[in-house]
């Protein structure tokens, strides 16, 4: 899937300065993928700013479901 987003953030900066920008980012949703644990699916977003307040604004978003397990597990660090 394909998609043009506008985008616009702000935050509160220390002594009080603000910082925003603004921008139109361009986005491709990838397919599915399936993951070698049993149920778990995976799907990237890949996005450029095509116009806005930064010189340079890519990169891409990782999104992965995983099905719910009874229990949690830990590595062990050694």
């Amino acid at each position: 899937m394909h998609r043009v987003e506008g985008q616009v953030g702000e935050q509160d900066l220390a002594l009080g300065f603000k910082f925003n920008a603004k921008g139109t980012i361009d986005c491709y949703e990838g397919d599915m993928e399936l993951l070698p644990a049993a149920g778990a699916r995976r799907r990237e977003i890949a996005f450029n700013m095509i116009d806005g307040d930064f010189k340079l604004f890519q990169g891409k978003w990782s999104v992965e479901e995983v099905p719910t397990c009874p229990f949690l597990s830990f590595p062990f660090l050694h």
